[in-house]
């Protein structure tokens, strides 16, 4: 087991590789496969950077689970690895498919600390995650945030805040955003 652990691994040969290879397994669903490479790559000794991490995430996001998402970001963090915009984006939706939406928030505001610029992904994660959860004024403040820091509104975010009215039944807000 040990030797087919080490030539599957290997087999990758450079961080680019397995970073591709973590980021295969995400896109099928198979997280527990991209968690896996990410282990094993470490435990040979191979060097970790923001894009594997960026990639386990995502697989984290992609298969429903957002405990270890966020557990990865925290490992990045902890390794004083430099974060991105992109694996804040994918552990906040992996927060709002879990019914999440103050871990969203909170991640929100920690990308913003950081002095990382969030992208209409990230915002529309978090609206749409606070809409889900029935929190219509966070959501509307949220995006309203946004685009004071000239974040450019998709139509999918416009949605999400409409969307987040509609659930508090505040339709006059709604409305306001399609002024």
């Amino acid at each position: 087991m040990v030797q087919s652990t080490a030539d599957a691994v290997g087999a990758c040969g450079n961080i680019r590789s397995i970073s591709s290879a973590i980021g295969k397994n995400g896109r099928l669903s198979q997280w527990h496969k991209a968690l896996w490479l990410l282990s094993e790559w470490g435990a040979m000794g191979g060097e970790k950077n923001v894009l594997l991490f960026g990639a386990a995430i995502s697989a984290c996001e992609k298969g429903g689970r957002w405990e270890l998402a966020l557990a990865l970001l925290s490992e990045l963090l902890q390794e004083e690895l430099e974060s991105n915009v992109v694996t804040y984006s994918s552990a906040i939706s992996a927060c709002d498919k879990g019914g999440q939406w103050r871990r969203s928030v909170h991640l929100l505001a920690e990308l913003l600390e950081v002095d990382l610029q969030p992208n209409v992904i990230t915002c529309t994660s978090v609206v749409s995650s606070c809409g889900k959860s029935e929190q219509w004024k966070q959501a509307l403040y949220t995006f309203k945030d946004m685009q004071d820091r000239s974040v450019q509104m998709s139509m999918i975010a416009y949605n999400a805040a409409i969307s987040a009215c509609e659930r508090g039944s505040q339709w006059q807000s709604a409305l306001h955003l399609l002024e």
